[in-house]
């Protein structure tokens, strides 16, 4: 028996992992956390389609005032709401995400789940605000 192999009969048992190579050895698999990260992200998408169905629903309300207008969102509430409305809470359940994934680092969990969520909602909220910034240039 060797004294570089401290267990002879095979790989190491995931609870024998050394804390300071955890991350590296990508053993990830953590269904729980994986379900409430998921659940998480799906929620905050859900809530900013929401805001966006809310701003477009109020702005359609009030389109018979601009016929003139080439676009059907005319009032200016309306608009700040299409424009940044989805986008700060996509960017605000992002950056919740990645204080999540520090937090479960703390604890030596499964940190790596909790910030691809964050990652996630962190492009959705660039690819919003720069889709969702037209609503300003009328």
């Amino acid at each position: 028996m060797s004294d570089a192999d401290p267990n002879p009969t095979g790989p190491r048992a995931q609870h024998d992992v050394d804390p300071n190579t955890a991350d590296v050895e990508k053993r990830w698999n953590d269904p729980s956390a994986i379900r409430h990260a998921t659940t998480y992200t799906v929620v905050v998408i859900l809530l900013a389609a929401v805001v966006l169905a809310v701003g477009a629903v109020w702005g359609a309300a009030g389109s018979d005032q601009c016929t003139d207008s080439e676009s059907s969102i005319c009032t200016q509430p309306a608009r700040t709401i299409l424009g940044i409305g989805p986008a700060v809470v996509l960017g605000i359940g992002g950056i919740a995400a990645l204080i999540t994934a520090y937090r479960v680092w703390r604890r030596a969990g499964r940190w790596v789940i909790w910030q691809g969520a964050g990652w996630i909602l962190l492009v959705c909220t660039l690819a919003y605000a720069a889709i969702g910034s037209g609503v300003f240039l009328d």
